[in-house]
């Protein structure tokens, strides 16, 4: 599987190049320069009166491919983007149009079916489905010239610079971490975080001891990964490490805060955390606390977490 975003239509047209058919739900249509459909092939769109009208999806278009043979519906529902090649699958943001290509950041997944038929019938299922729905209808050729006749007033879009994905340089932190209670702590933080993620994702945070806290925050990003070290409440001699993906940070007065996906990734077996031998902490705690890691310090932890339990 592999997933795409700046390189994500050179991708797709060379999988329709190289396919014999192609079988899609996408709900805006209106240019075929790079996903070419021949006779045959299946394609539902949304072709809604004020679709048409917007020019999301083009009439002129439908036409053409009608003529050379491919298989049109419309369902005035619709907003999947999915295709079915020979040996692959694509879902994603991207419907098939300039402004996708040319304006808009899209990201889609794109993953081999051969190995895994069980995704074909998915996808299988989800077209029929479609095609089923009591809002779809077949575009025949009457339909695809009243279509035409309804006035097209498109949407201007402003060009911009094309979007080029940023390659994230991944740097490691070592942080150790202490329990104390604010008064008002927990409803304010609960608070941040609904505005960081939604209620199907969990963040956790924690606090930064001084000392720790001024190389990091003056250097750590998003998407930085951070090994915590963290004594656990009551206990003197006993730490957990823990790795996890930095997902927002911020500074006050008060307090310095990071937000993370809780239990991103954990070096525990079967995701328990477990105690680590209070040495070994000790040590990995005096050695790397508050400073950036390097690559040979993370691959030693690592291995030797990995062989703790």
């Amino acid at each position: 599987m592999n997933i795409y975003s700046e390189e994500l239509w050179g991708n797709l047209s060379n999988l329709s190049k190289k396919s014999q058919f192609r079988r899609a739900a996408i709900s805006y249509v209106s240019s075929d320069e790079d996903l070419e459909f021949l006779e045959g092939d299946l394609l539902i769109v949304n072709a809604s009166d004020h679709v048409i009208e917007s020019g999301g999806t083009s009439a002129d278009l439908l036409e053409k491919l009608l003529e050379k043979g491919v298989i049109l519906y419309s369902n005035p529902t619709l907003h999947t983007k999915l295709i079915i090649f020979d040996e692959y699958i694509y879902i994603g943001s991207a419907n098939i149009s300039k402004n996708s290509k040319e304006n808009l950041i899209e990201a889609g997944v794109i993953v081999s079916y051969v190995d895994q038929p069980h995704l074909l019938n998915k996808c299988q299922e989800i077209l029929i489905s479609i095609q089923k729905d009591k809002k779809t209808i077949l575009l025949n050729s009457d339909e695809v010239s009243r279509l035409k006749a309804l006035p097209v007033k498109q949407k201007m879009v402003v060009p911009r610079e094309r979007f080029k994905q940023t390659e994230l340089i991944k740097k490691y932190w070592a942080l150790g971490t202490y329990e104390k209670d604010y008064k008002g702590d927990y409803e304010q933080i609960e608070a941040q975080s609904q505005t960081l993620v939604n209620a199907n994702n969990s963040v956790d945070w924690f606090f930064i001891k001084e000392r720790h806290a001024k190389q990091l925050f003056q250097n750590c990003e998003a998407g930085h990964s951070v090994i915590l070290f963290k004594r656990e409440q009551h206990n003197d001699f006993i730490e957990y490490i823990e790795l996890v993906s930095i997902l927002h940070i911020s500074t006050d007065e008060q307090n310095n805060k990071i937000y993370f996906y809780k239990s991103l990734s954990t070096f525990c077996v079967n995701e328990k955390r477990e105690f680590l031998e209070s040495k070994l902490a000790k040590t990995y705690a005096t050695k790397w606390i508050g400073r950036e890691l390097y690559k040979n310090e993370v691959k030693e932890i690592k291995e030797n977490l990995l062989n703790s339990f």
